[in-house]
């Protein structure tokens, strides 16, 4: 089997803008698979992940599909930090596992990886994988993929029955005010992420674009805390696929444990309720430094999704894992 070259009965192609919706379908039945029923994954998340990166689809992604046509698997990968660190993701359709699928996945994006590589220095490779897939982690192992990190989407019931923390005294939390507050909210997510695993700055025009400039941004449900008039902490919020969602939650190191962070999740998760929303989930690193997992614990959230970042380097001159191995 050629390097690029899908198992017996299936086809593997670039996929184009008009793919999305067979793609879709592929993601949708993963979600059903794992956890009953339609969760985030579909096509209103995948475009944001083309368009956000963005995704080039002539060079960073494959569909796969049977002799009928139907699209059976995906995979791309992205750029999570210039010139040193790219990620890549698939999916295979539940009916389709075991024919080679996934070796083919890892293979090809691996490949496209590989051929990121510049210059003597060597490009770190991720891999997420769901942690209710231990399939797919076996195969990652073999392909020479270590685990080095799990995330967790935790999630909260919203209701008069959530923890009411208190609110610190002299905090005052405010609705981001736009073309006002931006560069403040800048500067504390920078500092507040910058000891995070994998942290990368962000020059501020980019995370203008990347957060006040999408579409789905919403002022009214992110939120900025001020002690004694200093901007402290951040929390920018939205609505996805109808629950109230925590992009990002920052406080600064020197104002940690005042109970800043609390203050500010129990704030929006009020704004979720007002806006009539059920439930609330964030994504965080399991094993994060600055003890976010128990803040959340603290505030009613519990985790219900896992994934797990498989990681290993590229060199060049390395021969990555053949599609068909």
């Amino acid at each position: 089997m050629s390097p690029l070259e899908a198992p017996p009965g299936y086809l593997a192609e670039r996929p184009v803008r008009a793919d999305l919706g067979d793609i879709a379908e592929v993601l949708v039945s993963c979600d059903v698979d794992e956890v009953g029923q339609p969760d985030f994954l579909d096509g209103q998340w995948l475009e944001e992940e083309w368009d956000l990166y963005p995704v080039n689809l002539e060079t960073d992604a494959w569909v796969v599909r049977n002799v009928g046509g139907r699209a059976v698997a995906y995979a791309h990968i992205a750029e999570e930090i210039p010139g040193s660190v790219w990620e890549a993701a698939g999916w295979v359709h539940p009916q389709d596992r075991d024919k080679g699928l996934g070796r083919f996945l890892v293979g090809a994006t691996e490949r496209d990886m590989a051929a990121k590589l510049s210059g003597d220095g060597p490009l770190n490779v991720h891999h997420i994988v769901s942690g209710a897939d231990p399939p797919g982690q076996d195969l990652l192992h073999r392909a020479g993929f270590k685990p080095t990190r799990h995330f967790w989407h935790m999630e909260i019931e919203l209701g008069p029955n959530r923890p009411r923390p208190p609110r610190p005294p002299n905090l005052a939390i405010a609705p981001l005010r736009l073309q006002v507050d931006e560069p403040d909210v800048h500067r504390v997510l920078e500092a507040a992420f910058s000891e995070h695993w994998g942290f990368a700055a962000t020059p501020f025009d980019k995370w203008m674009e990347e957060s006040i400039g999408k579409p789905w941004f919403d002022a009214s449900l992110s939120f900025v805390a001020r002690s004694n008039e200093e901007v402290t902490g951040v929390l920018i919020g939205r609505i996805d696929h109808g629950r109230g969602f925590v992009d990002d939650l920052g406080v600064l190191m020197s104002q940690r444990r005042r109970g800043i962070g609390a203050a500010l999740l129990d704030k929006s998760f009020s704004s979720f309720e007002q806006r009539g929303l059920s439930a609330a989930r964030l994504n965080v690193d399991a094993s994060n430094e600055t003890g976010a997992v128990r803040l959340y614990e603290r505030a009613g959230m519990k985790p219900f999704r896992t994934w797990v970042v498989f990681a290993k380097e590229i060199l060049n001159g390395a021969v990555p894992l053949r599609c068909g191995q």
